[in-house]
């Protein structure tokens, strides 16, 4: 029996399924679809929500602000509690608040839930990282975090084509509703214990992190342009200025995911 790295999905190995693993690998997979949804449906939020241009750059943006601003705070609270329960709360608060986008017209409050959406995706990667990676970064957890985020990068995949398709055929709410669920599943999942390095014996070796601050440059540039375009006013873009229909606009976003990946 095949076994994806990291993850044993047979007896043969002799090492019991990581359900941790699994959990925080499909989150990241709801993770990726939340961060892009925006850009296929945009036309259809607009409208929903009657958003004027600042109203729906201010949803579109919130995700990624509330995202951004809970890093640190998330960090903090995996040092002191563990994996587990920050990211069970925290993606109880993202399966609400898209529940709450899924239902409501009020496109204030459909702001406020979409940039809860972002404190609900926020631990998963970083949580993703921890729980692998907490005795140390050997071959094996190296594998382990790429096969994660090689799966994960499908929610983007998600939120194109097969989007766009559902939309036309059944509406963007019952999509919405269906997405949260799955994020209610998810959570449900077994997330195991073992995440706490310094109170269990397995302590992680500090990495030489100075090298990275070049990057940031780098990954500024990337995300200002190509990531919001894939992710927000990509959208509108391309139905305004060619007049796109939400099909179209699901075709054109999987090219622009499937190059990305």
């Amino acid at each position: 029996m095949t076994d994806i790295p990291g993850i044993s999905l047979g007896r043969a190995s002799g090492r019991s399924i990581d359900y941790g693993l699994w959990a925080l690998t499909f989150s990241y997979v709801l993770s990726q679809f939340f961060r892009s949804y925006v850009a296929v449906i945009s036309t259809q939020l607009i409208g929903d929500f009657h958003f004027t241009p600042q109203m729906f750059d201010w949803f579109s943006g919130a995700f990624f602000l509330v995202f951004a601003a809970a890093q640190i705070p998330v960090g903090f609270m995996f040092d002191r509690y563990g994996v587990r329960y920050p990211t069970a709360v925290l993606m109880s608060v993202g399966t609400l608040s898209a529940a709450i986008i899924s239902v409501t017209t009020d496109p204030r409050l459909a702001i406020i839930a979409q940039a809860e959406i972002g404190l609900g995706c926020a631990p998963v990667f970083i949580g993703l990282l921890n729980h692998v990676l907490r005795h140390g970064a050997g071959p094996r957890d190296v594998r382990s975090i790429t096969t994660a985020s090689a799966i994960g990068m499908s929610g983007g995949l998600l939120a194109a084509f097969p989007l766009s398709w559902a939309t036309a055929n059944f509406g963007w709410r019952p999509i919405m509703a269906l997405s949260s669920s799955c994020v209610d599943e998810t959570k449900s999942l077994r997330l195991t214990r073992r995440n706490r390095n310094h109170r269990r014996g397995g302590v992680m070796t500090p990495a030489r992190t100075s090298g990275l601050w070049t990057l940031m440059p780098v990954c500024l540039a990337m995300m200002s342009v190509g990531g919001t375009f894939r992710t927000s006013w990509g959208g509108p873009y391309l139905a305004d200025v060619f007049g796109f229909n939400v099909i179209a606009r699901g075709n054109a976003m999987t090219i622009t995911r499937v190059s990305r990946v």
